[in-house]
Order: structure tokens, then sequence, then C-alpha cells
């Protein structure tokens, strides 16, 4: 992360001149790589990313961050919020979308089981908003390095397994899924059900959008809210598959 070298904080307006940082937008570059060097990059980016999780916020509570504090969740805690807004967002596809389907009641059940499951997760520094556009790669002496992730106005306190299945998820081209390179970098695997868990509710979130019209008039993240839109025809399998994972029968 850039360095914040000063910021103006008033009601005339507000800025924050940062440190400057070397690199490309990984999004913008993958394709042009080679396979080893895009394997460097996805790699470094991963082992960045996994020293932001280690970082703990001495609140010890699920939130977004404001200046410096942990602003709680108004519907409790990390469990609590992630089921509200999946259900929130279903309910409202559900009255948008007349001829959608899929078994409501179910997923409350399901989801209302998994709370305990995810409360009981770490709570660490969140980007909560990681996409291969919000970092920057850069080749040094023939070695891709991650130089910094960018755009820290939406961190949370939180799951880690959360800024991965956003990070998979949010494009806004289709350069592919998150590679294993990543994860090698990352140095773990996703956690399930919870990646699970986190991938339905972002999908409900951003076909939601989508539907409410939500989005800018350039939609830059077409591939994403093209992607949660056939992701609906799978949301009571991936529910199934949720509550057996969680020893529901």
């Amino acid at each position: 992360m850039p360095a914040i070298v000063a910021h103006h904080d008033e009601e005339s307006g507000r800025a924050v001149l940062m440190e400057f940082k070397p690199g490309q937008l990984l999004g913008d570059v993958v394709g042009s790589l080679t396979d080893g060097q895009r394997a460097q990059a996805w790699q470094a980016v991963g082992a960045a990313l996994r020293n932001v999780h280690a970082i703990q916020l001495p609140d010890h509570r699920a939130g977004l961050i404001a200046g410096q504090h942990v602003q709680p969740f108004e519907e409790g805690s990390w469990g609590e919020f992630h089921f509200h807004q999946a259900v929130r967002h279903a309910e409202n596809l559900l009255k948008r979308e007349l001829e959608l389907r899929f078994d409501l009641a179910s997923m409350k059940r399901v989801l209302k089981r998994a709370i305990p499951l995810l409360n009981e997760k770490p709570l660490v520094l969140l980007h909560n908003d990681p996409h291969p556009w919000n970092v920057l790669v850069h080749e040094e002496a023939g070695q891709w390095c991650c130089t910094a992730w960018l755009d820290w106005e939406y961190a949370w306190s939180g799951d880690p397994t959360w800024d991965l299945a956003r990070l998979g998820i949010f494009r806004l081209k289709p350069i592919g899924p998150t590679p294993a390179a990543f994860f090698e970098g990352y140095g773990d695997a996703p956690k399930d059900p919870e990646w699970t868990i986190y991938e339905l509710s972002i999908y409900l979130w951003m076909a939601d959008q989508y539907l409410d019209g939500e989005v800018d008039e350039e939609r830059v993240l077409m591939p994403t809210y093209e992607a949660a839109m056939q992701y609906l025809g799978r949301v009571d399998e991936t529910v199934d598959r949720i509550g057996r994972a969680l020893g529901m029968s």
C-alpha cells in the first residue's frame, strides 16, 4: 500500500497525496505476459495480500474501517451481516424478476445455520474491493513483483476468505478465474463452505444491482454482472451444497 504523504480533510474538500509506486494494473497487463511471467505476477499479488491479511486491528470486531476505528455493521456480527445482506438481495431479486425461481425459505434456513461458523472466523484487515485492476505489478530485473494494492476506501475488518471470493468474481474484462499461482503466493487455499457462502452473497448482490439499474453507463463490471445472472440458475443447488457442508439434512 502506498504511504500517505499528506492529506487535507476539511468541509471545503478532501484530498490525499500518496507515495508514487511504479507498475501496471494486473488486469491490463496479465494477458500480454508469458505463462511464466503471469505466474510470477499472480504469486507476488497473492503474497502481498497475505501480508495484508496478517494485520489484525485492535478493535477486534467486524465492520467498516472509519479513520482509526472499526465501525460495526448495523446488522450485528460478521455472520449476521452476511445473512441479512444475502437475504435482502435474494428478496429483491424475486420481486424484480417474476420468472425467477429459487427456494428463499431454504436459503434463509441454511444461511441462518451458517452464522455461528462465520462468527468464528478471524477478523483481519480486508481490502474489500480486491480485483485485478486494483493492484499494481512491475518487472524488476526480470522478475515480476507486486508494488501496491490500490483503492482502500472500502476497507473492512472481517474474514480473509471474503477478499479471496471477491477477487475471483469481480472482473472489468473476462481474464478468467484467479489462477493457482495466486494461492501459491498467498500460501493457503480458500476455506469452504465460507467461500461458497460469500460467492452466493456476492452474486445475489451483483444480480440485484444489475436488475435495479444501479450500474454506471459504461458498465465496467459487465463480465461480473453477466456471471451473476447466469449464477441465479444455480442458487438452489448451491444452497443445498452449503447445507450439506454444515451438516444439515
